[in-house]
């Protein structure tokens, strides 16, 4: 066993010999436990239904975080003879958790916010513009064509009341439900992550190719560079830009859909529904039903197009697990960029080594991919 770290055998001996130390450490482990009880408790009792799904949502995944954390505790303090980098690299994993926990609050919290602009804005848009003759930016008329062509669907199946519907209230409905279903991560989600862990394995080889351990003190100026932005560049902005990839094709897809009219007609009237044995109150037994033929209306409405067939592999639930992925990848690019690299910049991008404000621009640049995530994911 590594005479560098404590066991629990060991650490035991260490609470026995200083009992103060270890009361004081106590009631602040209890204090913090504590109030920490009391917010979960009083958020909990938040009535808004949105926020209590997401709240739960979090709260899984902290205990799942927790669980993990504890389990890399535990499983270093009892194996024999572990050495001392694989300890440093098993606690550092832990403070790994904890901060991407922190990033995947933050990124659900900046979702929620940047959606709630979003819907005002629509509402706004509702309200004061879209009937008038002004010029409309592209985004406005995208947005009056994905409207007209909602009404028109809905009204070609016989939705009663639907043009008292205000279409931003119907938008924010299902942003409400779909961010609340990218929160609720999967094991889809932490498997794909081990593919970008690996990636950063080939990159890490590539920029040091000679060195079996990278030491920062002894790379040298150009070194040093190309390690940091290569992160920066090939994980940050590699993942943002495969969200992009994905981004922008979904929208030409969506402009092509809205470009076209799958079927005559469509808007100007209802279907109307034909009488059949059921609307008459006659019951037939289910073979009849079986071989009755369908209604006018079930015939169109099979016949209507399907607008999910524009998302990835034509599913909303595979394109929500996509963003979940994505998610999961900047979660982690964020809390190895804070843990590993932060320090080493402020410590080696100076003036004196390079340019002024090089420091600067690297950290800047490091935390562009999750602002450009977030701008992109509800536009």
């Amino acid at each position: 066993m590594s005479t560098n770290y404590a066991s629990l055998s060991s650490s035991g001996e260490v609470m026995l010999k200083n009992p103060v130390d270890t009361c004081v450490i106590f009631i602040v482990v209890i204090a913090l436990c504590a109030g920490i009880e009391m917010s979960i408790q009083h958020l909990s009792n938040v009535q808004n239904k949105y926020f209590r799904v997401i709240f739960g949502a979090f709260l899984e995944e902290v205990m799942i975080v927790g669980v993990l954390s504890l389990l890399l505790l535990f499983g270093t303090s009892i194996i024999p003879g572990i050495s001392d980098r694989w300890m440093t690299i098993f606690r550092w994993m832990v403070m790994c958790l904890f901060f991407m926990a922190l990033f995947f609050a933050l990124i659900v919290i900046s979702m929620y916010v940047r959606g709630q602009f979003a819907i005002k804005a629509h509402r706004l848009f509702e309200e004061t513009r879209q009937g008038s003759d002004i010029m409309f930016s592209w985004n406005e008329k995208r947005y009056i064509d994905v409207c007209k062509r909602f009404k028109a669907s809905a009204a070609y199946v016989s939705i009663k009341n639907i043009e008292s519907l205000r279409f931003a209230d119907y938008l924010a409905k299902m942003q409400r439900h779909n961010v609340v279903q990218i929160t609720d991560l999967s094991w889809k989600s932490w498997a794909w992550l081990s593919v970008l862990v690996v990636i950063n394995v080939f990159r890490s080889k590539l920029t040091a190719p000679n060195q079996n351990v990278i030491d920062v003190d002894t790379m040298t100026e150009f070194e040093l560079v190309k390690a940091v932005w290569s992160y920066i560049l090939v994980i940050g902005y590699g993942t943002v830009l495969l969200f992009l990839i994905l981004h922008y094709t979904i929208q030409q897809r969506l402009v092509r859909y809205l470009s076209e009219e799958p079927l005559p007609g469509m808007g100007t009237e209802p279907v109307r529904k034909t009488e059949s044995a059921a609307s008459t109150g006659l019951n037939t037994g289910a073979a009849d039903k079986a071989a009755q033929p369908k209604s006018e209306r079930e015939v169109l409405v099979e016949m209507l197009e399907d607008p999910s067939k524009n998302l990835l592999m034509g599913s909303i639930e595979r394109t929500l697990e996509f963003i979940q992925i994505v998610i999961m990848w900047l979660e982690w690019y964020l809390s190895v960029f804070a843990l590993g690299m932060v320090s080493s910049i402020a410590k080696n991008f100076t003036p004196a080594r390079f340019f002024v404000g090089f420091r600067e621009i690297t950290i800047l640049a490091a935390i562009g991919p999750p602002f450009i995530f977030l701008f992109h994911l509800l536009l």
